[in-house]
């Protein structure tokens, strides 16, 4: 007579792929693209996401201040650390005087409080009629640690007087946005998230 077998239900096994890169350094680099999208009454709000899919319109600001947040909500723990690349495009319309736009990042705890990660990164947006122009940063994060119910947060801020100044933030990538001709019309952020 055979042995009886018992299979109990065990949980699935994550399943993670690495490159040689990832695992010499010990860092994996994710992109996520940033979308501006209604929760309903014109209620916009901004995210960073991994799939392009259409946004509310895919640019921000037009004749007034910007100060936008992309936001990431963390379901499980993440740490980052190490250079973390973005890229900005932005357009410009009306007065030729220049204007300036600042980057920041923020690990931001479950009650909402927002502290920095790294150095604040400001570009000028000068010209006038600048249509297209994109901006490649490079922020250097501390080692970071983010608890489940936490949130990554990129923070655009730019001042404006009587120009038009627009950020784009569309995952589909469309090239005519704004009023304006692009070349890319998409927003990445580029984290080194510790393996």
């Amino acid at each position: 007579m055979g042995i009886t077998r018992r299979y109990r239900g065990l949980p699935e096994q994550n399943l993670a792929s690495y490159d040689f890169y990832d695992l010499a350094t010990g860092t994996g680099y994710k992109t996520f693209l940033g979308i501006d999208t209604n929760t309903g009454a014109a209620t916009k709000v901004y995210r960073l996401i991994t799939n392009a899919y259409y946004p509310a319109s895919g640019y921000t600001g037009y004749a007034a201040a910007i100060d936008v947040d992309f936001d990431l909500a963390l379901e499980v723990p993440m740490t980052i650390d190490g250079n973390l690349f973005f890229n900005v495009v932005y357009g410009y319309d009306g007065a030729a005087a220049d204007r300036t736009a600042n980057v920041k990042f923020y690990h931001v705890n479950a009650a909402g409080t927002e502290t920095q990660i790294g150095a604040s990164w400001s570009l000028t947006i000068g010209g006038a009629d600048t249509a297209n122009t994109i901006t490649s940063g490079l922020a250097n994060i501390p080692l970071t640690r983010f608890k489940a119910g936490e949130t990554f947060r990129m923070s655009i801020t730019a001042d404006d007087a009587a120009a038009t100044v627009r950020i784009y933030s569309d995952p589909m990538n469309r090239t005519s946005l704004g009023g304006h001709t692009l070349t890319t019309s998409q927003l990445k952020v580029l984290l080194p998230i510790k393996l």
